[in-house]
């Protein structure tokens, strides 16, 4: 009998799990739907909606923020980050834990779904850009070399945003 509630329990946590994982999937994929919504363009991927947080004058260190939109009907990877303005470009993902601590970790590459989008953005995945230039602060905008699995490379220009302007985009 004992093994019987252990089989019920099991296959009832099971089947919690696989309808929890569903939904998040599900929710996903409608979120990445709605951010690459109206993009009208030719290449496989799109990258808009971009900016980067303006550093200080001095500060070494800042972070980027950009969609990507896949368009094609196969997934793609973005593999690495270049830009000329900083001695490393690299892709983090900030993650909530428990007791409302946050953690920031690297992240080898980022899967682009197929006819969906991945929004890099503050409290998520972004691009660290690390030992900046002086002259970012100054700057208006800042070219990022993306290079992908199956796109290639990409290069994107955004704009350098102040604090109080964040939060009107």
């Amino acid at each position: 009998m004992r093994n019987n509630i252990i089989k019920q329990c099991t296959s009832v946590l099971f089947a919690g799990f696989c309808l929890t994982a569903c939904g998040q999937t599900h929710q996903h994929k409608q979120q990445a739907d709605t951010l690459c919504n109206g993009i009208q363009n030719n290449q496989s991927l799109v990258i808009h909606q971009g900016w980067v947080r303006a550093p200080q004058k001095g500060q070494k260190i800042t972070a980027a923020y950009f969609t990507i939109c896949n368009q094609t009907g196969d997934q793609d990877r973005l593999l690495s980050i270049t830009t000329a303005k900083a001695a490393a470009a690299e892709l983090h993902e900030t993650k909530t834990l428990e007791e409302d601590r946050v953690s920031m970790q690297r992240v080898d590459d980022l899967t682009i779904p197929p006819k969906a989008g991945i929004a890099l953005k503050p409290g998520g995945y972004h691009i660290m850009l690390i030992d900046l230039e002086s002259d970012v602060a100054s700057s208006d905008t800042l070219t990022l070399n993306l290079t992908f699995e199956n796109a290639g490379p990409i290069s994107t220009k955004l704009p350098l945003k102040k604090s109080s302007e964040e939060h009107a985009h």
